[in-house]
């Protein structure tokens, strides 16, 4: 990865080949859309805005005139550079002059509410929408499966109750991914060790602990607007990612072996809704506890790792 993130430093040519390249086979293999976002965020962490539009006009020009001469999707083409490499130029100068992974974060979360904007103001009813397409998608691996009619009805039901949240919580965690790449990146090549203090040290802001609550209330009240609920999950991964950093931070403070991460992200994998609410829960305290000041006191040291 090192070398990687060397190489898209050497110049613009370099980082716009690798943008494009990974952006036009992430179709294939999607986590490449991660590396292409983060050749973007790195360039403008480490040089500034002007370089980089530089790298994302250049790729953003090049990605959408072989979207239409290869696939014969310009629209795609042009709507995947900017939900990609905009938000990232935008989070990228964020962290850049903040140099505070808190405040970019929460400024990542705007992204995700436009995009719940965008269904909201664009149908009429969002969750009929929903239910359409799931029904045309799953409705034969659901057939396929025995699951009868009434049944099907009620899953999808269900599902498209929550699919915007999740899809404006998804598009938040993929920026996210991306600008904590870049940050790796930048570390290794400018700055050792500093990603892994900055990211342990990460806690998001009492007020949008506050701002919070209405939005969870509407996971488990029913009667609240709809746009509440969907909102709540944008913001309840954003309490993940802190709830991620508080466990790594403590972890790494106690001097414990890589075992106890490895459980984490193990758990995140064959058990991923329950390890997401557990986390989601202790960055959600943490905002209003502040665990790793109160345990700083109490050992009277810092990260020791």
């Amino acid at each position: 990865m090192k070398a990687l993130a060397s190489f898209v430093m050497k110049g613009w040519p370099q980082a716009t080949g690798v943008a494009v390249l990974c952006a036009l086979l992430s179709p294939v293999l999607a986590p490449l859309s991660l590396v292409s976002g983060a050749v973007v965020a790195l360039v403008t962490l480490r040089n500034g805005l002007v370089a980089g539009l530089q790298v994302a006009g250049a790729a953003g020009l090049v990605t959408v005139l072989a979207g239409q001469l290869v696939f014969g999707h310009l629209v795609a083409a042009l709507a995947f550079a900017l939900l990609l490499w905009g938000p990232m130029l935008v989070l990228a100068l964020v962290l850049r002059h903040t140099r505070s992974l808190a405040a970019t974060l929460q400024a990542g979360l705007v992204f995700g509410a436009v995009l719940v904007a965008f269904y909201v103001i664009g149908f009429d009813d969002a969750v009929a929408e929903w239910k359409t397409l799931l029904g045309n998608v799953l409705g034969g691996f659901f057939e396929a499966q025995g699951i009868d009619e009434a049944d099907r009805g009620a899953l999808i039901e269900a599902m498209a109750r929550w699919m915007t949240g999740t899809l404006a919580a998804a598009y938040f965690l993929q920026l996210v991914a991306s600008l904590l790449l870049a940050r790796w990146w930048q570390s290794l090549l400018y700055n050792p060790g500093g990603f892994r203090q900055e990211f342990h040290a990460l806690r998001l802001s009492r007020g949008l602990a506050l701002v919070a609550l209405p939005l969870f209330a509407a996971v488990v009240v029913d009667g609240l607007p709809d746009v509440l609920r969907y909102l709540a999950l944008p913001v309840a991964a954003a309490f993940f990612l802190q709830g991620l950093a508080l466990a790594h931070g403590q972890l790494a403070a106690f001097n414990a072996g890589p075992g106890w991460l490895i459980g984490i992200y193990a758990l995140l994998v064959v058990a991923p809704p329950y390890a997401f609410m557990a986390l989601t829960t202790a960055g959600y305290a943490d905002a209003w506890m502040d665990f790793r000041a109160r345990m700083a006191k109490r050992t009277g040291g810092q990260d020791r790792s």
